[in-house]
């Protein structure tokens, strides 16, 4: 059985980062109405693009010395991504237009900005700056460049927006008592504290919230709740953190697990009907689904010969295939 602290190795290798299948095994989940294929992952220390079914495989052309977190647009139209400016040596957030081949520099300054996210309508870009050792939040207007600051009194971590993008959740500290997750309205509005916990993202309707908890000694667990805090309801355990996702149509959640090693598990939002896709020897890691939920696609590595490969597969675990081999061996971190 391999040590915690060897898998904790491979996650470094990884770079683990901090998206979606069906309520029942007889409902296949259906493409989704503007949905894409497209999956977006970072390899030998380039931003890349790729359908999931393997084909159209494209380079991002990114500026910077090296990009460490991205998104893509819910057209697949926009990624913005944090790169380290050859300047400043600064992360900057940029913005990069697949149908314009256009580069715009959302931030040029000697600040660092982190965890940049598209809105749902692909009009604007949330991220944060750090100032004094605070993460203040900030939206920038992709149709005519304007930025503002979201004001709340908040050192905010990983925010991400609600479905029809009125709201914001994030992990976060409001300088008091109160740490943990936070939602508020696009303006900073209505910050309200809902419960200890970190990782938050809703569901693709709005109405539940995924986030994850640390289980002493040593675990974390997968929870799901109301965006108000009821109905919590514990998943899973997930002894490190695995980037959990919903599927397309929000009935279930996609994970990476740790038994005897790391697999892709799919469990109902109830917490029923617990499904292993991959069970094998390898390691498999940070699973998602392509936006119009035809493809399930996740990192494997072969700790015997040292490779990573991204691999795709069916929403049962069925049809596996690499679509893309990690020729560096620096390791892969998809977006």
């Amino acid at each position: 059985m391999r040590t915690k602290k060897k898998i904790l190795s491979v996650l470094i290798v990884l770079h683990i980062l901090v998206i979606y299948s069906c309520s029942d095994d007889s409902n296949p989940i259906l493409p989704i109405n503007g949905g894409h294929s497209k999956i977006l992952f970072q390899a030998n220390n380039q931003l890349n693009i790729i359908n999931a079914d393997g084909s159209n495989f494209q380079l991002v052309p990114t500026q910077g010395l090296y990009t460490f977190v991205a998104n893509l647009s819910s057209d697949a139209s926009k990624v913005v991504y944090g790169s380290v400016d050859t300047d400043t040596t600064y992360q900057q957030i940029l913005l990069y237009n697949f149908r314009s081949n256009e580069t715009i520099k959302i931030t040029d300054d000697n600040l660092f900005h982190d965890s940049p996210v598209i809105s749902p309508d692909n009009n604007c870009v949330l991220y944060l700056t750090r100032r004094d050792w605070k993460n203040d939040l900030y939206l920038y207007n992709i149709l005519n460049g304007e930025v503002k600051q979201i004001n709340c009194n908040l050192n905010a971590f990983n925010p991400n927006f609600s479905a029809d993008g009125s709201k914001i959740v994030c992990y976060g500290n409001n300088g008091g008592d109160s740490v943990g997750i936070f939602v508020m309205n696009i303006d900073g509005g209505d910050l309200t504290f809902i419960k200890n916990g970190s990782f938050p993202v809703f569901s693709p309707d709005g109405k539940k919230i995924l986030y994850q908890k640390f289980i002493p000694p040593y675990d974390n667990g997968l929870y799901i709740m109301n965006t108000d805090g009821t109905e919590d309801k514990f998943l899973s355990l997930i002894p490190f953190q695995t980037n959990p996702r919903f599927s397309p149509d929000g009935s279930r959640i996609i994970f990476s697990k740790f038994t005897t090693n790391f697999d892709i598990y799919l469990i109902n939002i109830d917490g029923s009907n617990l499904i292993n896709l991959t069970n094998s020897d390898t390691e498999e890691t940070q699973p998602l689904f392509s936006s119009d939920g035809s493809r399930i696609v996740f990192i494997q590595y072969d700790n015997i010969t040292n490779t990573m490969k991204l691999y795709s597969m069916k929403i049962d675990g069925t049809d596996k295939k690499v679509i893309f081999e990690d020729s560096s061996n620096l390791g892969i971190k998809i977006f």
